[in-house]
């Protein structure tokens, strides 16, 4: 009998739920359709913003100021797609007689929701990407993330795909859609956009300085079998990753390593498959480069243009020798759930690893700390959660945690204000 290969990471032995108290949300919705939400997704943007608050205190000046952050998330399900906005809030520069005990450190807010004329619509998947000012026929922006230097970067568009074979873009900004990508057979299983400056993809000049292309690069898995490459900046299908050696059912989950250097995939025919994606001289890096000369289907005067579309359909590696069922998540560090639709994340120094259960609870890991330290594990709870969470997200920055669960429920979770007050209270 051959021996079980090694684990690449430290493995650290479960943990029972006691050992570890439970960390409440910091907020919670049900939304109205109270359906099943089946994704969520955080928006890179973080706006940073002086703020100002008065000081009650004779031992303070009038007022006290200080930078803070907001940030945006956005579900989706049934025909509906949610946009929510995460502001913090400075502390007080003193405390008021009764204490302070309940003021939240974040406020959040509903702040914009979409529904599609098309009452059959379902949405699976959402996902945040590209500018809305990087298209060849938008006018400049007129608000958007200002940056360090006080330049105003266009905001991220939001993308939803699922059951009607579409993948629509919406400008957050004017709350229309920018363009709606077609070419898939079937229902659309999960959509992301490449990691930002993973690629050697070069720049294409937008009026502002200059545009990663990498950054309008979008990658969708169908039940057509097949998973497609976008460049929506231009409104072309670059790549599909399908025939001969492809996937032979649903294409369920889909990721691009850190590095840009791998997409990989999964799906109902149990195999997990490796694609070749930034090889200079590659299919890949040709399609991406040709892309960028092609304004989707008409140019500036009227033009037909039409792009050719490649086709690659050889993985440098596939398997279906480590499951036996479907494989509904793969984000290159193992699946561990046996639910159908549930999704685990990772922060984005693949450090803490996140999944829910049917228990409405959801479970972290720090899956890098060594094996004698304590606190591994954390345990992320309401005492109102009873269904189950399809899918949690970190924030960029590793700070809170938004979970979606069925009934239409949404939580968020200050993970690392949580964690911390553990820490310091001696719990590990």
């Amino acid at each position: 009998m051959s021996a079980f290969p090694q684990l690449a990471l430290p493995f650290n032995p479960p943990i029972t739920p006691n050992s570890v108290p439970p960390i409440p949300p910091i907020y919670e919705s049900i939304e109205s359709h109270r359906k099943a939400i089946y994704s969520v997704a955080w928006s890179s943007d973080v706006i940073t913003r002086t703020s100002i608050i008065p000081s009650h205190s004779p031992d303070f000046e009038d007022s006290v100021g200080g930078e803070v952050k907001i940030r945006y998330f956005a579900t989706c399900a049934n025909s509906y797609a949610h946009v929510y906005q995460v502001s913090e809030h400075l502390p007080q520069p003193c405390v008021l007689e009764g204490g302070d005990k309940g003021r939240n450190k974040y406020s959040i807010n509903l702040i914009q929701c979409y529904k599609d004329p098309i009452p059959e619509e379902d949405f699976y998947c959402v996902a945040w990407g590209g500018r809305t000012g990087g298209f060849p026929f938008d006018p400049p922006p007129s608000k958007g993330v200002t940056s360090g230097s006080g330049q105003v970067r266009p905001m991220e568009m939001l993308a939803l795909a699922g059951k009607g074979r579409k993948i629509n873009l919406i400008n957050p900004n004017s709350g229309t859609v920018v363009t709606t990508l077609l070419g898939h057979g079937d229902e659309i299983n999960e959509i992301i956009f490449v990691p930002i400056g993973s690629t050697d993809f070069g720049r294409a000049e937008d009026g502002l300085g200059g545009i990663s292309s990498d950054e309008y690069l979008l990658i969708s898995a169908s039940k057509d079998e097949s998973i497609r490459l976008w460049n929506v900046r231009t409104g072309t299908c670059v790549i599909t990753f399908a025939g001969d050696r492809g996937h032979r059912d649903d294409v369920l989950s889909i990721d691009v390593h850190p590095l840009g250097h791998t997409l990989i995939s999964s799906g109902i025919d149990t195999t997990i498959k490796m694609w070749a994606f930034d090889d200079p001289g590659s299919t890949v890096v040709k399609g991406v480069e040709e892309s960028e000369k092609c304004i989707g289907i008409r140019d500036q005067k009227g033009t037909e243009r039409l792009f050719g579309t490649y086709n690659v359909q050889l993985p440098y590696y596939s398997t279906n020798k480590v499951h036996y069922d479907y494989v509904d998540c793969v984000r290159f560090a193992g699946d561990v759930c046996n639910l159908w639709f549930i999704r685990f994340n990772l922060d984005d120094d693949c450090r803490h690893l996140a999944i829910g259960n049917n228990e409405g609870e959801v479970r972290v890991w720090d899956i890098i700390a060594p094996p004698n330290e304590g606190g591994t594990e954390y345990l992320l709870k309401h005492k109102d959660a009873k269904t189950c969470v399809r899918m949690p997200r970190f924030s960029g920055d590793g700070e809170l945690i938004v979970t979606v669960s069925d009934g239409g429920r949404v939580f968020v979770y200050d993970f690392k204000g949580g964690k911390e007050s553990m820490e310091i209270g001696g719990v590990n």
